[in-house]
C-alpha cells in the first residue's frame, strides 16, 4: 500500500524539478500530496495551489484550508528555491540578497510556522532542502551558498526544539541535479569539466537520485533520525 499511506504532505516548489519528483514519490507511496508554487502546477494532484512562500499570511491561510480539507499536515518539504550566481561586487547584490533569503531562507520558515499546530499533532516530519552550499563555500553565489547555510543551522535547531514533540526535522542535500534551474550553469563548459571532475560518480544528479533518501526521511525508516543533513551528490562534499 505504500509506506507513506495515510499521510498528508504539502510540498512546496512542486512545479518543476525536484519538488515535483518528490511530490510524484509521494503520491505514488501513498500520501495525499498537496502540491504548492507560485507557478502553475500541471500534474494531478488532491490539492494544487498557487503559493508565495515569501507570503507569511497566504501561507497561513493555506494551513486553515489544509486543516478544514485534510486534517492536519504530517509531512512538509520546503522544497520552494531561488538559485543566484551573484557575486557581492555586483551592483545588484543587496536585491538579490533579499530575493534569495526571502524564498530561501524565509519562505521555509513561514511555512513550518503556518502549518507547526498540525505537524506538532501529527509528530510529523519536516524535510528542508539545503545544498552542498549549505556546507562549502561559493565562489559564484555567495548569497545563495549564505542561505543554504542558514537552512542547515535552521534544520539543526528545529530539530532541537521539536524533539519532544516527536516532529523530526531534517534536510537533503543536493549536488547539482539536472532540473531547470540548473540548466544554464551545468552547460557551462569548464564550470561542468571541473564540477564533474570533483564529483566521485562523475555525473551530475538526476532528480530520481532524490527521491529514494527523501522517501527515508519521510517514512517510518528514519524513526530515530533527526537534525541531519543529508548529503545526495555523488560524492562531491568527499573530494
Amino acid at each position: 500500500m505504500g509506506i507513506l499511506r495515510n499521510e498528508v504532505c504539502l510540498i512546496t516548489g512542486a512545479g518543476s524539478g525536484i519538488g515535483e519528483a518528490l511530490a510524484y514519490a509521494a503520491r505514488s507511496e501513498g500520501a495525499s500530496v498537496i502540491a504548492a508554487d507560485i507557478k502553475p502546477i500541471a500534474a494531478d494532484f488532491d490539492i494544487r495551489v498557487a503559493l508565495d512562500v515569501t507570503d507569511s499570511e497566504a501561507c497561513r491561510s493555506l494551513a486553515r484550508e489544509v486543516s478544514k480539507t485534510h486534517g492536519a499536515v504530517s509531512i512538509i518539504v520546503n522544497a520552494a528555491g531561488l538559485l543566484s550566481h551573484s557575486t557581492i561586487g555586483d551592483d545588484d547584490y543587496d536585491d538579490t540578497w533579499r530575493q534569495v533569503f526571502s524564498v530561501n531562507v524565509d519562505g521555509s520558515k513561514n511555512v513550518i510556522r503556518a502549518f507547526t499546530d498540525q505537524i506538532i499533532e501529527r509528530r510529523g516530519r519536516v524535510i528542508n532542502l539545503a545544498s552542498t552550499a549549505s556546507v562549502l563555500g561559493s565562489r559564484c553565489g555567495s548569497a545563495y551558498a549564505a542561505s543554504k547555510h542558514a537552512i542547515a543551522g535552521l534544520t539543526k535547531s528545529l530539530a532541537l526544539e521539536f524533539g519532544k514533540t516527536g516532529v523530526r526535522v531534517n534536510a537533503l542535500a543536493p549536488g547539482r541535479i539536472e532540473t531547470p534551474m540548473t540548466a544554464p550553469y551545468r552547460d557551462v563548459a569548464a564550470a561542468k569539466a571541473t564540477y564533474l571532475d570533483r564529483t566521485a560518480l562523475g555525473r551530475y544528479g538526476r532528480v530520481e537520485d532524490i527521491v529514494g533518501p527523501f522517501l527515508f526521511l519521510a517514512s517510518a525508516q528514519s524513526a530515530y533520525v533527526t537534525g541531519i543533513i543529508l548529503a545526495v551528490d555523488g560524492g562531491y562534499i568527499a573530494n
